[in-house]
Order: structure tokens, then sequence, then C-alpha cells
């Protein structure tokens, strides 16, 4: 009896050490393996404990129990979930039970086992904040969109017996998002952000560069999101005037050696959030025969994923403003790949160089002039931060792009410089404003479109 008194009172040596002097025959009872089984799972000497538990025989709820908690301690996670399955269909009522079953159900991929186990838990104790987030976790990360939307319900309950975990807050907003909820995304992501800026709470310490690109990342979905408005001016002289922020159709480019673009856009968020309204003009102006042109357009623009960079346009365009012969219907399809993850153009607080990749892709049909015209553009490199005080980085790259006007086509490969400045971060958003520079040198390898003749590229964009 002195023994089981020392284990419970949280002294497992001293409660071995006695049972290990018994002798063999009260050594060997029943009781005795499984009281030596859960000290030395206590101890973490689980070689020990797995030795006394086979050693039970006369297993029930309890000795089941701790079966599958030493199983799942030794990582033999089919041994402990089948241990658990032996009593709980009908034994137990403790919530405890379901609850830690359903943890190793999800580490072994059977989800739909977890999800049914954790709910059970959640039954039996409906306000204990770890259930409640595990179950709601479990469900946010299933691929079936119908199963995330239920995560919402726990996860909401547990965020109101505490709101003090940022991790939780965070992928509630998330939740929202999906759901284009976006006052109540921005409502959680915020606290999201309150919590990992104080040391009390934040996931990591403050001072480590993991922190500090989490923080960045909640504070980049708030800015996102809270963003209504957008503006891009962009300056860009080149051997052919082609900017890449918009495309042009006009008599004077493939005739022209240097052409000098502005351009300037304003977006505006509509309610529903993929669908936005714009207004855009270029100007182009030819240096060798001093010719100029204003254009303007005016469309909408429908993103219909929100993590991928594909956008559709529809636009009333003007090639020569006042001009009504020059009007015109756009058409327009246009975004980007293989610069998603960790090849992103993105500011990293966690990385000091990282690269980059893209291959942009745009094309518009003109109704009106049946005109089918594109630019398919792909670079690659390599971005070193150069401060943080202001944010600053410079990336050399290489790049190859086609660019068509119905059957005529122009290909060319270059290398170019950019540098950018990021600008203006507060307490809950990233950077909002990015001024960038971009110098390249392209060599055109075959082309009808333009001159063949390689040239310099100099372009100033301002997004803000």
């Amino acid at each position: 009896m002195l023994a089981f008194s020392l284990a419970s009172a949280g002294e497992p040596r001293r409660a071995y050490e006695i049972w290990e002097n018994l002798p063999f025959i009260e050594q060997d009872q029943s009781e005795v393996q499984a009281g030596m089984a859960q000290v030395s799972l206590e101890l973490n000497q689980l070689a020990k404990a797995k030795e006394h538990w086979k050693r039970i025989t006369d297993l029930g709820v309890d000795e089941w129990r701790l079966g599958a908690l030493i199983a799942a301690a030794s990582g033999d996670l089919d041994s402990a979930y089948e241990r658990f399955g032996i009593f709980l269909s009908s034994e137990s009522s403790d919530a405890s039970d379901f609850y830690q079953a359903g943890l190793i159900a999800r580490d072994l991929d059977n989800l739909i086992e977890a999800r049914d186990l954790l709910k059970r838990a959640n039954e039996l104790d409906p306000n204990n904040f770890r259930y409640l987030s595990d179950y709601g976790f479990t469900l946010s990360q299933d691929s079936d969109s119908q199963i995330r939307d239920q995560a919402l319900t726990p996860l909401l309950r547990a965020s109101q017996i505490s709101d003090g975990n940022a991790v939780l807050e965070a992928e509630i907003a998330k939740l929202f998002k999906r759901r284009s909820e976006i006052k109540l995304s921005l409502k959680h992501y915020k606290r999201a952000i309150e919590l990992e800026q104080d040391p009390a709470s934040s996931t990591e310490h403050l001072g480590l560069a993991s922190q500090r690109q989490r923080l960045y990342g909640l504070k980049r979905n708030y800015e996102l999101l809270s963003r209504r408005n957008n503006w891009l001016i962009d300056l860009t002289t080149s051997p052919y005037g082609q900017s890449i922020e918009g495309l042009l159709i006009d008599d004077l480019i493939p005739e022209s050696k240097q052409i000098v673009t502005a351009s300037s856009s304003y977006e505006h968020t509509l309610k529903f959030q993929k669908l936005f309204t714009y207004v855009r003009s270029i100007g182009i102006y030819d240096l060798a025969r001093s010719e100029s042109q204003l254009s303007s357009g005016l469309g909408f623009r429908y993103k219909p994923y929100k993590d991928l960079n594909l956008n559709l346009y529809a636009e009333y365009w003007q090639g020569r403003v006042g001009d009504l012969l020059s009007d015109d219907v756009i058409l327009r399809f246009n975004g980007s790949i293989f610069d998603q993850g960790r090849w992103n153009g993105e500011w990293k607080e966690d990385r000091a160089v990282w690269n980059e990749r893209s291959l942009y892709f745009d094309t518009a049909y003109f109704m009106e002039q049946s005109q089918l015209i594109g630019l398919y553009r792909y670079s690659q490199g390599r971005t070193w931060k150069l401060s943080s005080k202001p944010a600053q980085t410079i990336s050399p790259y290489l790049l190859s792009q086609i660019g068509f006007q119905n059957t005529k086509y122009d290909i060319r490969v270059g290398v170019g410089l950019r540098w950018q400045f990021w600008l203006q971060e507060d307490e809950l958003r990233a950077y909002r404003r990015r001024f960038t520079i971009r110098v390249e040198f392209q060599q055109p390898l075959s082309t009808d479109l333009y001159q063949n003749t390689p040239g310099g590229l100099l372009s100033l964009t301002l997004n803000l």
C-alpha cells in the first residue's frame, strides 16, 4: 500500500524501488505490474513500462488505457490506437480517452476516425479549451470545404473561453477569409497580431527570425484584406515601349527605336471581394520622332481564386483619348505562376537572401480591331536584403520573353537588376507601399514585330 501511496503522491522513483524489492509472487500480481508500468512511464523508462505492462494478466479499462499511453509514448501509434479502440467503444465515458485516441488517429492520418473521436470528447466535456481547439484545427485542415466550414463553431467557442492564443485567432481569421467575411476576418487577424507582439503570448520569442516572419505574414494578410484602393504609377523607357504592367497596341511602336511609356491606374475593391473596378491611362512618347499618344481605359477585373494570381478583365478602351473612332472593348487574361511559396517576391523577415522566379502571362483581345496581343515572360533571380530600416532589396535576374500581335512575334532574352524599397509598415499592416527601379539589357533572338536590335530598359514603378 505504501508504494501506491507514494506513486499517487508524485514520488514514482521511491514507489518503484519498493515494488522492485517485493517477492516475485507478490510482484507478479497484475495490480503491482500495472503500478510499476505506470511509474516507469512517468519516469520515461519506456522499455521497463512495456515489459511490466505485458506481464499484466487482468486487463481492464485502466490497464488498456495505460497500455495505449505507453505505446503512444514509444512512438508505436498503431498499437496505441488499437488499445484505445478495445475499450472506447463500450466501456469508457472519459473525455480524455476520446481526446487522446483522436490525436493518435489524426497522427495516423485516420481523419474520419479522428474527427469522430474528438467530436465525442467535446460532447463529453463541451467547455474544454484544448478539446475544442484541437477538434477545430482537425476540421479546418481537411481537404473537403464542407468539413472545413464546420471548424468555425468549435474554434469560436474555444476563443470565447480563452482569446489569448495567437495561433487559434489566426486560424479563425483564415476561415472567415475563405468565407469572404472580411470584417470578422480582420477582427481576428488584429487579435492574432496583438498577441504575437506581446512577449507573454507570442508563439516564439519576439527576437527570433521565425517569429518576425510569422508576425509579418499576419500583417500582410491584414493589409491585403483591409485595402480597398490601389494606385500604380509606372514610367518605362525601353527599346520598343513595352511595359510589363500594361499591354500596348499602336502604330508607333514597331518602327520606333526608343519609346517612353508612362502609365497610371487606380483600382477599387468592390463589396464582392473577387471583383474590382479600375481606370487606367497610358501615355507613350516616341523620342526619335517626337510623337506622342494618350490612351485610357475603364473596366472590371475578376479574380476567381483567392490564392492564385489569375485575372479576367473586361474593359472599355479608347486608343486615342478624345477620338471616338479609336474606341474598343478589350477582353484580357493575365496572371503569374511558379512564384508561390518560397519562390515569391515578398519581403521576408526570416531570410537575408532568397530565390525568386515567375512566369508572367498577359493576353488581350481588342474586339473592334480584331487584334490579339500577348506577352509571356519568365524571370528568375536571387534577392539580397540590403537593410531593414529602411527596408530595401536588390535582385539580379535573367529573363526570356515572347511577345506577339496576331501573327507577328518577338522573342528575346536579357539580364536585369531590380532595386526595391518597402515603405509604410505599422502595428497592424505590413509594408503598404513599394518603389521599384528596374534596369535591363535585352537581346532579340527573332522578331518581325519590333526592331531586331539590342537595347536597354529602365523602369520606375510606384505601388501605392
